[in-house]
């Protein structure tokens, strides 16, 4: 991308700082709450051929939002009562369940990776 007077850059929708309101954007920020924007934001960003992208992997919370602010921006992924990370589990779609959300493996995003596979000739997990 340099040699056509671009820079390179990192090239997201969310990150786990701006989907609880940390940093710019405030409650502008798209994330996984807005599932159908969210899918198109995400192929746009897989389309344009600019930039190293990355895409959210996330879990729920329960969003406790007092004064513009969500007073649960504090929670964790999902956990035992010993605070140990529970790993995500599957349906049989592949899709995850419970509280994890896994925008990756959302049907539309990961057939829009594919394609962003096949023109980038590579693999995103290399």
């Amino acid at each position: 991308m340099v040699s056509k007077g671009l820079i390179n850059s990192l090239v997201f929708v969310d990150n786990h700082d701006n989907q609880r309101g940390h940093g710019g954007g405030g409650d502008q920020i798209l994330t996984f709450r807005v599932p159908r924007l969210y899918k198109m934001a995400t192929a746009f960003q897989l389309a344009w051929p600019h930039g190293f992208t990355r895409i959210m992997s996330s879990y729920n919370w329960p969003q406790d939002i007092q004064n513009g602010h969500d007073n649960n921006d504090w929670i964790g992924p999902p956990h035992d009562s010993n605070y140990n990370i529970i790993s995500p589990t599957f349906g049989a779609d592949g899709a995850c369940q419970g509280d994890w959300v896994c925008e990756h493996r959302w049907r539309q995003i990961y057939n829009m990776e594919q394609i962003y596979n096949i023109q980038e000739n590579r693999s995103r997990y290399e």
